[in-house]
């Protein structure tokens, strides 16, 4: 990674189902491809550097939880100095609307991974506290507002999948204080970080609403919406790319 940036790399951005649709909307020059699981990219933006690895690893595809964090030691030797994570998640209050974006403040992990981490190649510390950068947080939401751009918060649940949740699991998730859910490792990926001198930043791409008007989530609609998102996502990513290397408050 650091030899096709030429030096560190500034950022990282770790996607779901849209990675492809990130270098169609990105103003960037290509430096190259890294044949690594998942397979990513890496750009000059501006003067920055950065790296997309598209797509996510999970444990239903039979990856362990230190193959699932690969990305995360892969960036954090290649210099990053933020991670970005960006998921498709399906709403589970009214308020959160096919086509919102969502900053992550929190999560609820039952997917029940986090505890499976290998800690024999972890630092000396054994616990961390996992935390969403406040910095990266202050300056999207400034950046939405002075673009008049919708921009929502909330707690995301997260379970294994493959399947999509029983209407019972959906209902039990709201209640337990969830606005979205979603089968990314997100925990995972934020613990994993939380090891390294890094920022990290959550956003999820809301792609349908659990109502009792749908029967199933669909994953024709999680692609329909992250192709309309394009634009205002690629507003939120030029603010916290442009923040890699600006003094941490």
């Amino acid at each position: 990674m650091r030899d096709l940036a030429g030096g560190e790399i500034d950022a990282v951005i770790l996607s779901g189902a849209f990675g492809s649709l990130f270098e169609e909307s990105f103003e960037a020059a290509l430096l190259g491809e890294l044949a690594s699981t998942p397979p990513a990219t890496v750009f000059r933006w501006g003067a920055k550097h950065l790296a997309v690895f598209r797509g996510f690893l999970h444990s239903f595809e039979t990856h362990d939880p230190n193959e699932i964090t690969r990305p995360i030691r892969y960036a954090c030797e290649a210099g990053a100095k933020i991670i970005v994570t960006i998921a498709a998640a399906s709403g589970l209050h009214r308020a959160y609307l096919p086509g919102d974006v969502v900053l992550v403040r929190d999560h609820l992990d039952f997917s029940g991974q986090r505890l499976m981490l290998d800690m024999e190649h972890r630092r000396s510390q054994s616990f961390t506290t996992i935390r969403y950068a406040p910095r990266l947080q202050e300056r999207l939401f400034a950046a939405s507002r002075n673009a008049g751009l919708r921009l929502l918060e909330g707690v995301i649940g997260v379970v294994a999948g493959p399947q999509f949740e029983s209407r019972a699991e959906a209902h039990h998730l709201a209640k337990s204080g969830a606005h979205l859910v979603t089968m990314a490792p997100i925990p995972l990926l934020v613990a994993e970080a939380s090891y390294y001198p890094v920022e990290v930043v959550a956003l999820a791409l809301v792609t349908n609403t659990y109502s009792a008007a749908v029967e199933a989530f669909s994953h024709e609609s999680f692609l329909l919406a992250g192709t309309r998102m394009r634009h205002v996502l690629g507003h939120f990513l030029q603010v916290i790319i442009d923040a890699a290397g600006d003094p941490r408050s």
